[in-house]
């Protein structure tokens, strides 16, 4: 797709049911109304979606790499070089199943995710992948967790570059059992509104690994922290960069929690 629309007012899968599909998009507006989901990559599939240039504009919860729990492996990969990604409610990279792997490439262009649900890279025993050298991602409601929910959710976001992460609410990584990994070599991530940053919580597993660029978070910052007697297990590890947070900031917060904070 180089330009002019396509509509639709209901499913859009790429990929879907162990079938192979790609969608190239250098122009244009791809839009998706409705209230179905979206999967790039479901259920045994085999996706890719490269974006570098235009709109796509998903109306409802978008899954990159959606296993269903299914046995064979699904593989979902958006790969974002410039233009606009709108996605109006849920977003998750690597969903239901240990065989389930989503990525999220980005070099350029815009995502921002409204809406009432959350942006999640890893969830319910899926692997999540995010590498993003430029860019910005948006997330304007709701939180981002890296990590979330069963032992096998693995979720790890690598921040470099010039990209920018916003988050309009909470940041958590490891969260609900799951095992989260932040990597911020450059860029900037800026949380706001109820934006605590956790990492480690919720009987989660966490890691935050900086070596360079900006941190600002606008409320307060834990590293091992507990909730609803769950219990937290975080580490952050600090070579450069800078971290500020507005109010409080936590290693091993409440009983039973562990943090570990290395800075050198």
């Amino acid at each position: 797709v180089s330009g002019g629309s396509l509509s639709a007012s209901r499913n859009f899968r790429v990929g879907n049911e162990g079938g192979t599909g790609t969608v190239n998009l250098s122009g244009g507006l791809l839009l998706i109304g409705g209230t179905d989901d979206m999967f790039i990559g479901r259920d045994r599939g085999t996706a890719v979606v490269n974006q570098s240039g235009g709109t796509i504009d998903f109306n409802h919860n978008t899954f990159i790499a959606n296993g269903n729990n299914a046995t064979n492996p699904t593989s979902g990969t958006y790969n974002l070089d410039g233009g606009t990604l709108n996605i109006r409610r849920e977003f998750v990279i690597g969903r239901e199943g240990t065989n389930a792997t989503g990525t999220l490439n980005m070099t350029g262009g815009t995502i921002t995710k409204t809406g009432d649900e959350k942006m999640i890279v890893g969830q319910n025993n899926g692997q999540g992948f995010v590498v993003q050298s430029g860019g910005t991602i948006n997330v304007n409601q709701n939180q981002l967790y890296i990590g979330n929910e069963n032992a096998g959710a693995l979720g790890t976001y690598t921040l470099s570059g010039t990209g920018a992460l916003n988050v309009a609410d909470e940041l958590v990584v490891g969260r609900e059992s799951g095992t989260g990994i932040l990597n911020v070599n450059g860029g900037t991530l800026t949380t706001s509104g109820n934006g605590n940053m956790y990492i480690g919580r919720r009987s989660g597993t966490g890691t935050l690994n900086q070596s360079n660029g900006v941190i600002v978070v606008n409320r307060e910052f834990g590293v091992g922290t507990r909730d609803d007697n769950k219990i937290g297990t975080g580490t952050y590890n600090l070579s450069g960069g800078s971290l500020s947070a507005a109010n409080d900031i936590y290693v091993g917060k409440e009983l039973g929690s562990s943090g570990t904070m290395i800075m050198t």
